[in-house]
């Protein structure tokens, strides 16, 4: 299980014209999705990011055959609910979740835990560290380093 980044990890970039990824970004903060996206392109990862703002529309999106990783409470309802609805469809259930979030609850990661996360994420403050995070979520999902 991943767990909070505390120093800066080696970050090896996927291979040089890697084929882009798609990822689906579940952020109702603007700042911390122009920090993700940012982290992702100074990493050199190659993604196409959608984003979705609120879970109900993550969650639409999943219905609509569009994977999303769930990101935080959320209007509409929370990142947990859209984790439910990833583990509960049979299209969706395998995908790699990993959790990247500004709570400390421990409930929340317990719940994450429950449902299969596979990986919970506290999100730094420290910009270096949060470029470190964002490289060790994508690692978790799409492999390198």
């Amino acid at each position: 299980m991943i767990d909070k980044v505390t120093a800066a990890p080696h970050i090896s970039p996927p291979e040089k014209d890697a084929k882009p990824v798609r990822l689906l970004l579940v952020e109702d903060s603007d700042a911390d999705a122009y920090l993700i996206t940012s982290a992702a392109r100074e990493l050199s990862y190659a993604l196409e990011i959608q984003r979705f703002v609120t879970a109900d529309r993550a969650i639409a999106g999943l219905e609509a055959g569009l994977p999303a990783p769930p990101q935080g409470d959320l209007p509409g309802g929370s990142g947990l609910d859209v984790l439910r609805s990833i583990r509960g469809n049979k299209q969706t259930r395998n995908l790699r979740v990993v959790v990247m979030t500004s709570s400390i609850s421990i409930r929340d990661r317990e719940a994450a835990e429950l449902l299969g996360v596979d990986g919970y994420l506290l999100k730094p403050s420290d910009y270096k560290l949060f470029v470190d995070a964002v490289g060790v979520a994508l690692r978790s999902i799409f492999g390198g380093g």
